[in-house]
């Protein structure tokens, strides 16, 4: 018996009859990497200090690619003691007052954050520090700030003269935080206890230079007193 003949024009192992093909394995395509521009984190817009501070200028800012962070000063460039992003100021002096700008680039675009950093200028009864935040924590600050003593009239010798047998008192205000502790020298040595005045019935032999010096973590503050006691 002769075979059934193949259907003119398909070739063999095509048609219905044909085996299924293996399925086709497509290579995968990687994700496309979109680009963000870069977003600056909100900080203070105005930032004010004790001066002899230290503070940090903290900037952070997110995007693709990863954005390069740079900071000025009223326009000229910084470099930055701390790490990559931030400003280190061991101790603010009042030169350090001006317009920082913290300036976020990448190919994808650029944003920036500005604040006015503003030290004042401290007198005897300015002793409390003064912080303004208006958003973000991108500026830190110790809590409390410190603040170096000051004395009335303190670098100043003050003459005084009495009497012997007079009741004479020596006075010294200090102000400061934390609060200063108080110590009374006479010719450079310590007499008398740790307060704010010292008195007593003066006698000649109490005649030299007396010394009230003020002190806490933030600094020293000293007043001398010239006394001379004289005879009746």
């Amino acid at each position: 018996m002769r075979g059934a003949p193949s259907r003119p024009g398909l070739p063999c192992g095509s048609g219905p009859w044909a085996p299924p093909r293996p399925p086709c394995h497509c290579p995968d395509h990687p994700p496309v990497a979109l680009s963000v521009p870069p977003q600056v984190q909100p900080g203070p817009r105005v930032l004010k200090v004790l001066v002899g501070e230290a503070v940090d200028l903290n900037c952070v800012a997110e995007g693709n690619p990863e954005p390069r962070v740079a900071w000025s000063k009223d326009g000229v460039a910084l470099r930055g003691e701390g790490p990559e992003g931030s400003v280190h100021f061991t101790a603010i002096q009042t030169s350090h007052a001006g317009t920082y700008r913290c300036e976020a680039s990448s190919s994808a675009g650029v944003d920036a954050w500005e604040l006015d950093l503003r030290p004042p200028h401290w007198g005897t009864d300015e002793t409390s520090g003064l912080l303004e935040r208006v958003a973000g924590e991108n500026a830190s600050l110790p809590c409390p700030a410190r603040v170096p003593p000051s004395l009335r009239e303190d670098r100043r010798r003050a003459n005084v003269s009495g009497m012997a047998g007079q009741s004479l008192t020596l006075e010294c205000d200090a102000n400061g935080f934390p609060a200063p502790e108080i110590t009374w020298l006479k010719d450079g040595r310590q007499v008398g206890v740790p307060r704010g005045w010292m008195g007593s019935r003066i006698q000649e032999g109490d005649s030299g230079l007396y010394s009230c010096r003020a002190e806490n973590q933030a600094g020293i503050a000293q007043r001398d007193f010239d006394l001379l006691v004289l005879s009746e």
